[in-house]
């Protein structure tokens, strides 16, 4: 379905995940990009000490649409393919401006779409990203400046 509706020859492809330890720490992005012309990037990166894995999965779509900004693709469209349905419905009821802004800003450029796709289930670009999301967190984490909205979370998953 995903192949049908945006072909890779003609979107730019942007797997997106998240994780962390216990949902509660040692968060990691993981980001896999392709394009038509057949490029692919990768990132697996760590997204603090404290972090959910909500907030991973926003700091994966954040770094994918820095990456798909910073590329050389000429292609007009892009597909964020992500498997955090939360972090998709928070963008819809404009939950997450910084996100939106930037998001917003490669819109100007590109037809930009966001769509959900179910978790482990096989699709390889998911897979790559939820690895890539794991090595992201194994490694030395930031001491991240945590929300008051997930401060909240953190108590709540410590509960």
């Amino acid at each position: 379905m995903i192949a049908e509706r945006y072909p890779e020859d003609a979107w730019i492809h942007a797997y997106t995940d998240g994780s962390a330890t216990n949902a509660v720490a040692n968060g990691g992005a993981g980001v896999l990009v392709r394009s038509p012309e057949g490029h692919t990037s990768t990132a697996g990166i760590p997204t603090g000490k404290y972090c959910s894995n909500y907030a991973a999965e926003v700091q994966a779509i954040m770094q994918a649409a820095s990456m798909i900004h910073d590329s050389e693709s000429e292609c007009p469209q892009v597909v964020f393919l992500s498997d955090a349905l939360s972090a998709l419905e928070a963008l819809a009821g404009n939950k997450l401006p910084r996100l939106m802004e930037k998001l917003q800003e490669l819109a100007k450029t590109r037809r930009v779409v966001l769509q959900w796709v179910p978790a482990h289930c096989g699709i390889p670009g998911n897979e790559t990203a939820d690895e890539l999301a794991k090595l992201g967190a194994r490694e030395e984490q930031p001491d991240n400046p945590v929300s008051f909205a997930e401060k909240k979370t953190l108590m709540k998953a410590a509960m």
